[in-house]
């Protein structure tokens, strides 16, 4: 792979994988890592055969799994996901959209692990339901079944809570 073509991937993908890698991680330094990391796997081993949005997600996903492997370590929901953005029209409104934001994100790390990462690549990978459900090893009519079902339970608990 050629340094342009790097640079054109990197810029394209960036954001996405960011996305993805703070989902699963929850906390920023830990997913600049492995989206860098997943970067160092493309420009050295992908071969251009696949389609190469989805290699990258599933690589990605791949060193989060194996780096939880290997440190054993638990994944809290309450950690932070995002950094707090600032909102100079009204604190106020930041400060619920910060705390439905948390909600979900809570509910969601609460869903089975199949619900939960369904709903977490749907929401920031961009991927079709093909590719996502290729990842998971089921069944794109499954997936959706799953992606209801678990939007559901969220409206569900969303509406215990108001």
């Amino acid at each position: 792979m050629r340094n342009e073509e790097f640079e054109k991937i990197y810029h394209l993908y960036y954001r996405p994988l960011m996305f993805y890698a703070l989902s699963l991680t929850k906390h920023k330094a830990d997913a600049e890592d492995l989206v860098a990391d997943t970067m160092v796997r493309a420009f050295l081993s992908y071969d251009g055969k696949t389609d190469l949005r989805a290699w990258l997600f599933r690589v990605l996903r791949n060193l989060f799994v194996d780096e939880v492997r290997k440190k054993k370590r638990v994944v809290y929901p309450e950690r932070e996901l995002l950094e707090s953005i600032a909102d100079p029209n009204s604190l106020i409104q930041k400060w619920i959209f910060e705390e439905e934001r948390k909600w979900m994100y809570q509910e969601i790390y609460r869903l089975p692990e199949l619900e939960r990462n369904v709903l977490l690549l749907t929401l920031t990978s961009g991927l079709k339901d093909e590719q996502i459900a290729s990842q998971l090893s089921i069944k794109a009519e499954y997936l959706r079944v799953i992606r209801n079902r678990a939007k559901n339970k969220l409206k569900e608990k969303a509406r215990k809570e108001i």
